[in-house]
């Protein structure tokens, strides 16, 4: 049981207005709810930066990305067909993140490509319409309006007039507008061979991690596309302003040679050799047959066609076409006709040095990567990766010779489109690297590849456009998005740390006290200041409370016209309030017969705040008579008596009473101690085998086309369980602190009425009758 200080008369006899002053010091119990407190707060700090932290283990860097997660879109509107590529990308201290996996990165390709729809502009909204809506599948709704959409068309609209191709872009942007991307017209735009080079580069070295580096060490880049071939590096020599381009990333500015050959790419290159066949008179027999060497003997021309499914042959060549063409299959023929085609100009070179044609291009150096058609003719014949250029000499001889009913049966699974190309591909290569731009055959510091680096990125050029365009200052970044979540941590503890200060109520932790009257309705009062113990004064014969931090006259009267009653609490002017005793603040003023009527309800003039006697002129009634034991004899047989309140029965009850209470709470919590430790070990057990599934495996929803019902529900109750344990935690602190004080307050109560009864104070209502023997 806790001490209490009880402030009583000498004679041990209350008055019926005596006040007793109840402080109870700091318990045991008290500590125990505050250290409660303080075990909930670190509860919720531990759970709310479990769930937060961008550190935490349990968490896979994926998850947590997911919040921040930036997207961009880029169409490749290439010659052969159009791709969308879909990229999510995040930023580490102000940085971007690039993760070009699955998860990712997604794309799609059509056919066929938008320089096919010159006679039909419209038609391109079709293509178009679905790969945006291939996109929009891969990013969630609510990041659409901030995720940019660019369309990069290539060579195959390069090659179409002008006007043409503003007719097609000005359908692909009205697309392109409506689909509720982030999307400027400017945005939609054919870009120049040179920066297709470039952005081949930068993937290239980004992925080799070189980019950012020193411009020596970097790798170069030399691509065979459909209409056009691109050489881009970084040279040692001085390159004339019109063949190279700066670039910064980083810290670092790179000077870089780049040149597109239109017109030089595969398919482009291959009709235009057909176009060069037919107006050569020494290749024709005089009887309108043309010898085709590029293409492998017994191949059957479609005539409607007429090798023409790239699109690339003039109207006059297509006129020509209806000559007979005759394949040949002789490798060494094509090599010396593409050559002859790849020098052709060369006698108007303006520079000291031209490799393909009329244009300059310097002495080549350092590593190379060759990609897109030198990679896929590679992948086709098998070759390694070391003198590859020497064994791609061989299968070209040995593919260009074979009867084609033979190469069918060999390549049963390749299209005859395809396949019969594959001579002209190995000759042109050979005619390019080898022949044009003095690559040696056995050189092994250029490779074919379609990926590279230890993540195999793409080596698509638009993968590098994105990265030169996230790594802009325009890019759309919030420097503030990584505190986010820590600072909605800090929110969300701090109002949980308010609902349990709150809910738990600790009188000790404030500086107010109860004052109880006994006789009658407890009241509580709130004192304004910390009370303590004044010694007895004989001329005051009582025991005086008084205020430590208040003294008489300390205080001037206050500069104002008006104040307020302290008894009725109604606001009068100064000079009609009087101060009735040593009290100061807002307890100074009152009416003179409110003050009276106090005076006579509580039977004396002793003020109940400062213990100081009213001025002269309050009275106050006299008491009224008091007895320990009245006796009234009713007929003999009768008596009414006064409650012996020294009764040693009473006091029992009162004790056994408050440890009844305490055995019932203590049976509550019994019981229920064993359910919540059931279901908060279900819900622990629960969570971490969540966290540890989605630690080992994150459901891809970006590229799998059908959602797994099982990953959903996975990653949904993962996300409940991260968010519903810490409020679980706070709710089962608030529920033991709120019990605690039930029981502290039935407790108190229990003390109280222990301590009317152990004051042997007579009560004008208990009483009871007897019967005399």
């Amino acid at each position: 049981m806790d001490a209490l200080k009880v402030q009583i008369l000498p004679d041990n006899q209350s008055s019926p207005s005596s006040t007793h002053m109840l402080t109870k010091p700091k318990s045991k119990k008290a500590t125990k709810s505050i250290a409660m407190l303080i075990v909930a707060s670190l509860a919720i700090t531990l759970g709310l930066l479990f769930v937060f932290s961008s550190n935490s283990v349990m968490f896979s860097a994926s998850f947590l990305r997911r919040s921040s997660l930036h997207y961009s879109v880029i169409i490749d509107a290439g010659s052969s067909g159009t791709r969308i590529h879909v990229f999510g990308y995040w930023f580490e201290s102000g940085k971007p993140v690039f993760d070009f996996g699955e998860e990712h990165y997604a794309s799609l390709k059509l056919s066929p490509g938008l320089s096919s729809y010159a006679d039909n502009p419209e038609g391109a909204s079709v293509s178009v319409t679905k790969l945006v809506e291939f996109a929009k599948g891969r990013i969630p709704k609510g990041k659409l309006k901030k995720s940019d959409i660019r369309l990069m068309a290539t060579a195959g609209m390069r090659l179409l007039d002008v006007p043409v191709q503003e007719q097609i872009l000005d359908v692909t942007r009205r697309v392109l507008r409506s689909s509720g991307f982030k999307f400027q017209d400017e945005w939609a735009t054919v870009i120049s061979g040179t920066d297709e080079g470039i952005y081949a580069w930068v993937v290239a070295n980004h992925a080799l991690g070189s980019l950012g580096g020193d411009p020596l060490k970097t790798t170069g880049i030399v691509e065979l596309g459909g209409a056009s071939a691109q050489v881009t590096f970084v040279p040692s020599e001085h390159v004339p302003p019109e063949f190279s381009r700066t670039i910064s990333y980083g810290n670092v500015s790179y000077t870089i040679y780049s040149h597109s050959f239109l017109d030089f790419g595969q398919d482009a290159a291959e009709d235009k050799l057909l176009e060069s066949l037919q107006n050569s008179v020494a290749d024709s027999t005089g009887d309108g047959i043309v010898e085709d060497p590029c293409t492998p003997k017994g191949y059957i021309y479609d005539t409607h066609s007429q090798k023409d499914s790239s699109g690339f042959l003039s109207e006059e060549s297509k006129f020509k076409a209806s000559l007979q063409v005759q394949a040949a299959g002789d490798f060494t023929k094509c090599r010396s006709a593409t050559l002859a085609m790849l020098q052709e100009g060369k006698e108007n070179c303006a520079c000291k040095h031209c490799s393909i044609g009329s244009t300059f291009t310097p002495n080549i150096q350092g590593s190379f990567l060759a990609t897109e058609n030198f990679f896929h003719t590679s992948k086709f014949f098998g070759l390694g990766e070391k003198e590859w250029l020497s064994e791609m000499i061989l299968a070209g001889k040995r593919f260009c010779g074979e009867e084609w009913p033979k190469l069918k049966e060999k390549y049963p699974t390749t299209k005859d489109k395809y396949l019969h190309r594959y001579c002209f591909s190995s000759a042109y290569i050979i005619s390019m690297l080898h022949d044009s731009l003095g690559v040696a055959l056995d050189d092994e510091r250029i490779k074919y590849a379609s990926k590279a680096g230890k993540e195999n990125i793409p080596l698509d050029w638009a993968l590098g456009a994105f990265i030169l365009n996230t790594d802009t200052p325009t890019s759309d970044y919030n420097a503030h998005d990584e505190k986010n979540l820590t600072v909605h941590a800090i929110y969300i503890y701090l109002q949980g740390f308010d609902i349990v200060e709150v809910v738990l109520g600790n009188t000790e932790m404030s500086n107010h006290h109860t004052v109880v009257y006994v006789n009658g309705l407890v009241r509580p009062v709130l004192a304004e200041a910390e009370y303590s113990m004044r010694t007895e004064s004989p001329a005051d014969n009582a025991i005086d409370i008084y205020d430590g931090d208040t003294t008489e006259n300390e205080e001037e009267d206050p500069l104002i016209s008006s104040a307020e009653c302290r008894i009725c609490q109604d606001e009068c002017d100064i000079k009609n309030l009087e101060s009735p005793c040593a009290c100061n603040g807002s307890l100074k003023y009152a009416h003179r017969k409110c003050v009276q009527r106090w005076c006579n309800e509580k039977g004396n003039t002793i003020c109940e705040i400062c213990h100081q006697p009213y001025q002269a002129g309050y009275t106050s009634p006299p008491p009224p008579p008091q007895s320990e034991e009245t006796t009234i004899d009713i007929g003999g047989g009768w008596r009414i008596s006064g409650l012996d309140l020294d009764d040693p029965r009473l006091l029992a009850i009162a004790e056994a009473e408050r440890q009844i209470l305490e055995s019932e709470y203590d049976d509550y919590t019994a019981s229920d101690t064993s359910g919540a430790a059931f279901f908060r070990s279900a819900a622990l057990i629960l969570m971490t085998l969540l966290l540890l599934r989605h630690a080992l495996t994150i459901p891809d929803y970006s590229d799998s086309e059908d959602d797994d019902p099982s990953s959903i529900l996975s990653l949904f109750l993962l996300r409940a369980a991260s968010f519903l344990l810490p409020c679980y935690i706070m709710a089962s602190a608030i529920s033991i602190l709120h019990r605690r004080r039930q029981r502290q307050e039935a407790a108190d109560l229990a003390t109280r009425f222990a301590l009317v009864l152990s004051s042997r104070q007579p009560r004008p209502v208990i009483n009871y009758l007897s019967m005399e023997p």
